[in-house]
């Protein structure tokens, strides 16, 4: 695969997650409850998974090995990002 159709893959798995987050808040502020969130956000690592599986044409085994890796390695830089983030608002603040 070539940078671009990584890169169309990507946007349609963000596109695919802001959908699926969207519907879930607005039925959050509907219902009164944080269960529809979970919920899109579980539905969201399933399609994630399967798109990686259908996409990169590869065995479960491995598929599921790179979706953790991916995740992981996202989740501890969205840390550190949003660490950064904050120590800077109280600089700035």
């Amino acid at each position: 695969f070539n940078y671009m159709e990584h890169l169309v893959f990507t946007f349609h798995t963000q596109t695919m997650f802001f959908i699926l987050m969207g519907i879930g808040i607005l039925t959050n502020v509907i219902t009164k409850s944080s269960t529809p969130s979970v919920i899109a956000l579980w539905i969201f690592l399933l399609y994630l998974y399967l798109a990686m599986l259908r996409f990169y044409e590869q065995s479960w085994g491995k598929t599921i090995v790179k979706f953790l890796l991916v995740n992981v390695l996202f989740f501890i830089l969205a840390g550190i990002g949003s660490l950064i983030t904050i120590i800077g608002s109280v600089f700035i603040f």
